[in-house]
């Protein structure tokens, strides 16, 4: 109960600052039993927020939709085009994350997003934390999404320290930036990245 109390205390404070037309994004990252998701849900229901892969199972986060008035993006739960296409099916998600390295790259993640598009599902262009390498990919999934389903984008560079290549284009005023340079527009800095373990001639 303190979970679930400390959890709908959180989410209030955070709308209060909310300027006109914004959204919240509480994301559980799957931590939530299935009863304290009820409860949050029941507590936030007329707050502008986006609750976030709530329960850890695909099973929970269906049957907690049907308890839950506020937007539903899904996440850890999505790892195939058959997991989106369960979610869908069960009206589980109003959202869904791709993560391009979760679900085996940029050919699938980009299927993945079509049909979120076909179907009318919002996506997040998204992928686990990485250097320029990983952002400028994620960038260019995410600028080819169109803007009416593409809910929002991380710069993953904020995450990390180690510089792995020049070229990036970092973001600005809230947006990713991108390269219109040949292929993801980056020079690797070779003294970083260090020697090959493999070489394919």
């Amino acid at each position: 109960a303190a979970t679930a109390d400390a959890a709908i205390a959180t989410i209030e404070a955070v709308c209060d600052i909310l300027a006109p037309g914004e959204l919240a994004l509480c994301d559980a990252n799957g931590g939530w039993s299935f009863p304290d998701a009820v409860r949050i849900a029941a507590g936030v229901r007329n707050l502008p927020v986006i609750i976030e892969q709530p329960c850890r199972t695909m099973e929970e986060c269906i049957k907690f939709r049907k308890r839950c008035w506020n937007p539903i993006k899904l996440d850890e739960v999505i790892e195939t085009t058959q997991d989106l296409l369960r979610a869908w099916n069960a009206g589980a998600m109003d959202y869904c994350t791709i993560k391009i390295s979760r679900v085996g790259g940029l050919s699938k993640a980009r299927r993945m997003r079509d049909i979120c598009v076909d179907l009318g599902i919002g996506a997040v262009p998204d992928d686990t934390w990485g250097s320029e390498f990983v952002s400028s990919a994620l960038a260019h999934f995410a600028w080819s999404t169109p803007t009416k389903y593409r809910l929002n984008a991380t710069d993953l560079t904020d995450y990390v320290t180690v510089v792995t290549a020049d070229g990036y284009a970092r973001g600005e005023n809230g947006y990713l930036g991108f390269s219109d340079a040949p292929g993801l527009g980056l020079t690797p800095r070779m003294n970083v990245l260090g020697k090959p373990d493999y070489v394919v001639e």
